[in-house]
C-alpha cells in the first residue's frame, strides 16, 4: 500500500515533500483537504478527521506509511530521505547532516516570517518592507552555499527541495529577487532541471499556484 501525504489542496508546507518524493521516484498517494467557501474558508474538511487518523500529534502535513504516522514537515522530509540511503539525501558526512539541519531551520524561520506578512490584514503596507529585507536574508544563504553545486555539497540533499520552494515562492512574489544572487539562482535552476523534477513541474499533478491558504492576502490562486 502506497504511503499517503495529507495536506491542504495547495503548495504551502507540503510542496517540498512532494518534490522529494518525486525525485526518489516514490509511489505515493495524496489526500488534499479542501477549504470551505468564502468568506470564512472553514477547515471542517480537515477538522472532521483530524483526531481519527491515529496521528500522535495531529496536524498538516501528515504522512502515513503503514504503521508509521508522522507530522511536522522536517520529520517527514527526513523519513522519506531515509528511504534511499544510497543517495545520502540527509548528507554524506556529519558536517553535511548538520548543515542540512541548520539550513532547514533557517528556511523555516524565513517561511514563518513571510507568512507573517502575507497573512497579515495590513499586507499592503508590509509588502514593501519584506521586499527591502530580502537582499540581506538571501545574502546569508548565498554565503552559506558558497562554491557548492547544491545546499550541502555537490550532491542533492532533501534540503535542496525546501530551498527550491522557498526561492520559487519569492520569485512569484518578486520576479527579479534572485538577479543579484547567482548561487541561489543556480541552485534553483539545477533543481528545476533534474529529470524527475522537471517532469513533475510540467505535470497536471503539480500545483502551479495556490501557494497559501485562501485567507492569505497573496498567493491564493
Amino acid at each position: 500500500m502506497a504511503p499517503v501525504l495529507g495536506y491542504w489542496d495547495l503548495r504551502g508546507l507540503a510542496q517540498s515533500i512532494r518534490l522529494l518524493m518525486e525525485y526518489i521516484g516514490l509511489d505515493y498517494e495524496e489526500k488534499r483537504y479542501q477549504a470551505g467557501p468564502a468568506p470564512d474558508f472553514d477547515r471542517s474538511d480537515w477538522m472532521n478527521v483530524k483526531y481519527t487518523l491515529g496521528l500522535p500529534f495531529p496536524n498538516l502535513p501528515y504522512y502515513i506509511d503503514g504503521d508509521v504516522k508522522i507530522t511536522q514537515t522536517g520529520t517527514i522530509l527526513k523519513y522519506i530521505a531515509m528511504k534511499k540511503p544510497e543517495l545520502h539525501l540527509l548528507g554524506e558526512t556529519d558536517v553535511q547532516k548538520v548543515a542540512t539541519d541548520m539550513l532547514y531551520n533557517q528556511l523555516f524561520d524565513f517561511m514563518k516570517a513571510f507568512g507573517g506578512v502575507v497573512y497579515n490584514p495590513d499586507f499592503e503596507n508590509l509588502k514593501a518592507g519584506w521586499t527591502e529585507s530580502l537582499p540581506a536574508k538571501f545574502q546569508e544563504i548565498e554565503n552559506f552555499i558558497g562554491d557548492k553545486q547544491f545546499s550541502a555539497g555537490d550532491k542533492v540533499t532533501y534540503i535542496d527541495f525546501v530551498l527550491y520552494e522557498v526561492l520559487d515562492v519569492q520569485l512569484a512574489f518578486n520576479p527579479g529577487c534572485l538577479d543579484a544572487f547567482p548561487k541561489l539562482k543556480g541552485v534553483h535552476g539545477r533543481i528545476a532541471k533534474l529529470d524527475k523534477i522537471a517532469a513533475y513541474l510540467k505535470s497536471e499533478r503539480c500545483i502551479k499556484g495556490r501557494i497559501n491558504y485562501p485567507i492569505a492576502k497573496w498567493g491564493t490562486k
